[in-house]
Formats: C-alpha cells, sequence, structure tokens
C-alpha cells in the first residue's frame, strides 16, 4: 500500500508529538524522587541553622521547617538527640509552631527525658498548650495522653536522661 507523500509530514509530526510527551511524562517522573531529596536535604540545613545559630537567620530557619511540617518530623526528632540546649530549645518551639498530632510524642520524650531542665520544662508547657487547642481535636487528645504518660513514668521513677556535657578527647 502506498501512503501518499501529502500525509508523511502530519504523520511524523503527530509521532514527535506523541514521543515528545512521553517524553516529558517519563522525565517528570524521574524527577519526583530527586525532589523529595532537595526537601530532605533543605529540612536538614534549616535545622543546622536553627541550632547553631542565634540571629535572624534562625527564625527564619525556624519558619520554612514550620512550612515543612510533618515532613520535618523525622530530621527534628534526630536533632533533637544532638544539639545543645539552647538548639533543642529552638527546635521544641519549632514543634509548637508546626501544631501537628505526631509533635506530641516527640514533645513527650523531651519532657520527661532532656537533661536540660529548660528544655524539659518548654515540652511540658508546649503539650499542655497543645492539650488545651480546641480548634484540633486530634493534636489535644495527643498531646493529653503524653502529659499523661509522663506524669506515670514521672511516679514510677523515670528521670531524665544523664550524658555527660563534653566527653574527654580521645586519644590514639
Amino acid at each position: 500500500m502506498c501512503v501518499p507523500s501529502s500525509s508523511l509530514p502530519k504523520r511524523r509530526g503527530l509521532a514527535r508529538a506523541v514521543l515528545t510527551v512521553w517524553g516529558l511524562a517519563c522525565g517528570s517522573l524521574l524527577a519526583l524522587p530527586g525532589c523529595e531529596g532537595d526537601v530532605h536535604k533543605d529540612i536538614h540545613e534549616q535545622i543546622y541553622v536553627l541550632v547553631t545559630r542565634q540571629d535572624l537567620w534562625a527564625d527564619k530557619a525556624a519558619r520554612a521547617l514550620e512550612s515543612h511540617g510533618l515532613r520535618a518530623l523525622p530530621q527534628i526528632e534526630t536533632a533533637l538527640h544532638t544539639a545543645r540546649p539552647e538548639g533543642r530549645a529552638r527546635l521544641v518551639e519549632v514543634l509548637a509552631r508546626i501544631e501537628h498530632p505526631d509533635s506530641a510524642h516527640l514533645l513527650r520524650h523531651v519532657t520527661l527525658h532532656d537533661v536540660d531542665p529548660r528544655v524539659r520544662t518548654l515540652g511540658e508547657r508546649t503539650l499542655k498548650a497543645f492539650a488545651r487547642a480546641g480548634a484540633h481535636p486530634q493534636l489535644a487528645r495527643e498531646a493529653s495522653q503524653a502529659l499523661a504518660w509522663v506524669v506515670q513514668e514521672r511516679e514510677l521513677g523515670d528521670t531524665p536522661l544523664v550524658r555527660e556535657a563534653d566527653p574527654p578527647p580521645r586519644t590514639p
């Protein structure tokens, strides 16, 4: 069968358009994991700024972490174990601003186990504020349960974790 030469450019143009759309769709799907990695990296960088600085950059980092919301919680949890007390206090403040029910579990741990009494107090105050959060019933419920757990553990004699402030340097 012979195809008229006048229809070949139309078919080539259609085939080119289909391949272009297909290529863009595949490229977009392949780029999605890269976007998630960028978010993870941004959260890490914002946490670093928040726990190491005490200026406008730290305030900007706190707002950026707040905008990430739930996605920032796993990295905030890690930083709560490694940051200095001032940084941990700022992380607790970010958890207060995120206002997500999952943050109650992190605050529960901080309230009971943090070495610094200021951080423990800030964690407890935040949980109490969450427990009164009428606009967020699930958050209020999680915070109330966390506070009850803290009281129960304290009655059983659970105390803050104790660790050396600055361990001695290792000698080779």
